[in-house]
């Protein structure tokens, strides 16, 4: 039997949704990253790194989120909700808050 694939979710979010799923991303990304630190507490190196990448995809999709319920029009929706499944939209913008801590050498 093949499986059918499900439709994802397209449309519009509310407030409330919208705060509901920021709050469930950063909850997981905090369990995931509490996790990655003990498994490289314990030595599992590989592990916690693929933890730790899945923490950080978690976080991204906070501002992805935000975008979603901002958004004004149907082309702008799909391209916010293609960039919440892209993991690469997700995973780069954890860098932004250690390049404001690094000082400039000239």
């Amino acid at each position: 039997m093949k499986p059918t694939k499900m439709e994802s979710y397209k449309g519009i979010l509310d407030c409330a949704q919208v705060a509901e799923g920021i709050n469930a991303a950063n909850a997981n990304a905090r369990r995931l990253a509490t996790d990655a630190q003990t498994l490289l507490d314990a030595g599992s190196f590989a592990t916690a790194a693929s933890l730790a990448a899945l923490a950080i995809e978690e976080s991204g999709k906070v501002s992805i989120l935000r975008a979603i319920v901002l958004t004004e029009d149907e082309k702008a929706l799909r391209s916010e909700w293609k960039r919440y499944r892209s993991h690469t939209s997700k995973n780069c913008h954890w860098i932004f808050a250690d390049l404001g801590s690094v000082p400039v050498s000239t």
